[in-house]
């Protein structure tokens, strides 16, 4: 009995160590039923916890895409890029690319009275969060292409 509780402290120590100094921890974890009502297999799974220090890195350039686009007319968004700062892992952080995060604007949401719009932001699961979107408010502009371009 002695025995199993000292190992226990062992691991419990061992794991604290490992989180403190940021080091990945891989091992087999036992499944423990607490009602003993549902037998299930395996009673064992290999267990990874990857632990990395929290980062964040502005990320520059990302495109705009416009949804729901008609053909009837041309329409711009202005600007067509943006920027922000991703919050993640650094492994995550460090390999973001610009095409990696979604920035979309939706044409429904188009009224000619409206001059500015907010964009949707999606981005990779392997990033926690974002912020700090510039701009945050982006323009559609709308040009009708059967009126000709007037030249001054």
């Amino acid at each position: 009995y002695g025995d199993h509780r000292d190992l226990h402290l062992s691991i419990r120590r061992q794991r604290q160590m490992c989180i403190r100094d940021r080091a990945s921890i891989e091992e087999e974890l036992s499944i423990i039923d607490p009602n003993k009502l549902v037998d299930f297999d395996p009673k064992k799974v290999q267990g990874y916890i990857n632990i990395q220090p929290i980062t964040e890195e502005n990320v520059t350039s990302i495109p705009v895409q416009l949804l729901n686009k008609p053909d009837d007319v041309e329409v711009f968004v202005k600007p067509n890029q943006v920027s922000l700062t991703v919050v993640g892992g650094l492994d995550a952080v460090a390999n973001i690319l610009p095409e990696d995060i979604l920035v979309t604007i939706d044409f429904k949401d188009w009224n000619v009275k409206k001059q500015f719009y907010s964009p949707s932001v999606k981005i990779p699961d392997s990033i926690s969060k974002w912020e700090n979107l510039t701009p945050n408010n982006l323009e559609i502009l709308v040009v009708d292409r059967e009126e000709p371009i007037k030249e001054n």
